[in-house]
């Protein structure tokens, strides 16, 4: 519904994030909607992302914590493991922070920032004010 919502105001490259189980969400969204060019990831599980492996015109983009309480870092692995070879995709880890990553907007903002800037062309586009 929201990509409807999004095609009808002329957008036509979106991108997903997930945390944790949104991680099967944003894989098996971005092989439904056409207009999905990248996925980010926050400590996602592997289950049920086998999906990964259909990415053609899709990047991906995770940030594990490879202390992560919850969900084992593994799981980010395991999801690029899938992922075909001719994808772009890359795996942020870090140590310390727990599976909801406290603490680390100041260090992963610029990062999903700067993906999203280039997978969706922002700065071509949408130049931000000074």
């Amino acid at each position: 519904a929201a990509a409807e919502v999004l095609r009808q105001r002329g957008v036509r490259k979106m991108a997903i994030a997930g945390w944790s189980f949104g991680g099967a969400v944003i894989v098996h969204s971005a092989v439904r909607i056409p207009e999905v060019v990248t996925v980010v990831g926050f400590a996602p599980q592997a289950r049920d992302t086998e999906a990964v492996a259909q990415f053609k015109n899709q990047s991906i983009l995770l940030m594990h914590s490879e202390t992560d309480e919850n969900v084992p870092y593994i799981s980010s692995q395991q999801i690029l493991d899938e992922t075909p070879a001719s994808v772009r995709s890359r795996l942020y880890s870090m140590s310390g922070p727990n599976h909801i990553l406290d603490g680390t907007a100041q260090e992963l903002d610029p990062i999903v920032e700067s993906w999203l800037d280039t997978e969706l062309s922002l700065s071509a586009r949408c130049p931000l004010p000074d």
